[in-house]
């Protein structure tokens, strides 16, 4: 009796553990569905979310390209009253913009939209934090983003070169 008490418990013992085994397999497996799912939907968003961006900065720099063929076809744009109201109407239609600015290849800022004073800006030559991405941008014929200050008008500013 003994005997067949013994290989019972032996019994019970092994079936115990295989269901803990095949437990914790299905148990893994069912995680491993869970995270793939999971991180498909991340990078389904991510991918969203980066087409969205790609398609507002397109659309942005379409914007500002027509708007910068417009002002710079007067030679005398800053006294141009046109010029500054086709500005300033760009950043009304376009909320996410709070002003335009001017910028000659020797760094210093022409005019700024939206009632900015020119004089509080810095050179961006001069600038040793904004010398380099500002170099960098005169190279490129494409919309650039440059590096984002916090300055004068107390905002970020993202500055990008078309």
């Amino acid at each position: 009796m003994a005997k067949i008490q013994q290989n019972i418990w032996f019994i019970f013992y092994v079936f115990v553990l295989f269901f803990l085994i095949l437990f914790a397999t299905l148990s893994y497996l069912n995680w491993k569905t869970i995270y793939k799912d999971y991180v498909i939907t991340q990078e389904n968003k991510v991918r969203l979310i980066a087409d969205s961006t790609r398609s507002l900065f397109k659309t942005q720099e379409t914007i500002l390209n027509i708007v910068g063929s417009h002002v710079l076809e007067d030679k005398n744009y800053q006294s141009n009253p046109d010029a500054m109201m086709a500005l300033n109407t760009t950043l009304l239609d376009n909320p996410s913009m709070d002003a335009i600015a001017l910028v000659k290849p020797d760094g210093t800022m022409t005019s700024v939209s939206g009632g900015y004073d020119v004089t509080k800006f810095p050179n961006l030559i001069e600038q040793e934090s904004s010398r380099d991405s500002f170099l960098a941008t005169l190279k490129s014929h494409k919309m650039v983003f440059g590096r984002t200050y916090f300055k004068p008008i107390q905002q970020w500013i993202v500055s990008l070169r078309l």
